[in-house]
């Protein structure tokens, strides 16, 4: 069997939107086992944001303008006009906070001395 491109491209973008999805995910379950059983547990808004170099597949040493290219085409992949795989919205959401982190130097300077 032989899959045509149109085939193709929906597994990479369906493929992308998991893997964004998938590092929300891990974010969210290590915020909410955090705090011990008797204190509060934090709102959504307050939990910790998902690693930004995680979410483009970049590393700390990759330069601003690969992050760039990386932002420009995972974006592309997920984007909700183009993707119609559950979860695209949210994953395009994280791809692109990701990318305003890492291309602002103080920004990204600040989560680089957090990890």
């Amino acid at each position: 069997m032989q899959l045509s491109m149109a085939d193709l491209e929906c597994l990479l973008l369906t493929g992308e939107v998991k893997r964004v999805l998938h590092i929300l995910r891990d974010t969210e379950r290590q915020a909410a086992a955090q705090p011990g059983p008797s204190a509060p547990k934090p709102p959504v808004a307050e939990a910790a944001p998902p690693d930004a170099y995680a979410v483009l597949g970049v590393t700390p040493s990759t330069p601003t303008a690969d992050v760039r290219k990386r932002y420009w085409k995972l974006s592309l992949l997920v984007h909700p006009d183009k993707c119609n795989a559950e979860g695209a919205q949210e994953a395009f959401q994280a791809v692109a906070k990701a990318a305003a982190t890492l291309q602002d130097a103080a920004a990204r300077q600040q989560l680089d001395q957090k990890r």
